[in-house]
């Protein structure tokens, strides 16, 4: 931890309520090493917002850091049909993938192991583990 800046330190014991400034290591602190939260809300595609649920877990092991977001939802399509969408959103052992698809499995989209993506998904990763900050210092 005291290799972190300053203002790192200060949220991170604010967040935990705990001074680990002189962590040493020789004790364990007690912390999540996964977290899965269900949602529901509205996902934007093409201007248009639409419903979804879904579920995701988080791994905050220092090796395996990452999460799998899978998403339900219903678009409608130019006729007005509508078609139940799975998307799954991934990064596990540093790699990215981002996929949709129909029922019975029919690919609408699937972006697979780039940099680019790898890079995005560990952005969120990162901007998601306010939930679990203490991954952050065992990252470091």
């Amino acid at each position: 931890v005291a290799k972190l800046p300053n203002v790192v330190q200060k949220w991170i014991n604010a967040v935990l309520n705990h001074d680990l400034s002189e962590y040493d290591g020789s004790k364990e602190i007690p912390f999540a090493r996964c977290l899965r939260i269900s949602q529901k809300g509205k996902f934007l595609l093409n201007g248009k917002f639409i419903d979804f649920t879904a579920d995701q877990e988080f791994s905050t092991r220092s090796q395996h850091a990452g999460f799998v977001w899978d998403a339900n939802m219903i678009m409608m399509d130019c006729i007005g049909l509508k078609l139940p969408i799975h998307v799954r959103d991934a990064y596990v052992c540093g790699m990215g993938m981002l996929k949709a698809q129909m029922p019975f499995g029919l690919p609408i989209m699937r972006m697979d192991d780039s940099p680019e993506l790898n890079e995005g998904e560990l952005i969120r990763w990162c901007a998601e583990a306010v939930m679990f900050p203490l991954a952050l210092v065992w990252m470091t």
